[in-house]
């Protein structure tokens, strides 16, 4: 064989490595923007659950209790994930809790802000 086409051969196993690199980079970078994009979803989702619970008065608060509903429902969920119950979906879950309890931190922090400003 002669010297140029072993410089060719190495040069084109350069490159197959240098396209299979991008190629796992690429892959990876996908996996990554898909799983946030989920997360962010998913948080939304537990958001807009919070907020009908809060508006629906079937619904707000823990029947029998004055517990909010999104509060101590996102609460459980994240103990649940905390303590592994939800196997392969404790991700997901806790992205819909990490929702829950936003919005009732939003709520709670708008009530307090809003009862501030009236007794000024």
């Amino acid at each position: 064989m002669s010297d140029a086409a072993e410089l060719s051969k190495t040069a084109l196993v350069r490159r197959y490595e240098s396209l299979r690199g991008s190629l796992r980079r690429v892959r990876e970078d996908t996996k990554h923007a898909a799983r946030l994009t989920t997360g962010a979803v998913l948080t939304a989702v537990g958001g807009a659950f919070a907020g009908y619970a809060s508006t629906n008065s079937s619904i707000a608060t823990i029947p029998g209790t004055t517990l909010p509903t999104d509060a101590t429902l996102g609460s459980a969920l994240l103990l649940g994930c905390a303590l592994d119950m939800f196997d392969s979906a404790n991700d997901n879950v806790a992205q819909i809790a990490s929702g829950m309890l936003a919005a009732a931190a939003y709520r709670e922090t708008q009530k307090a802000a809003l009862a501030r400003i009236g007794t000024r």
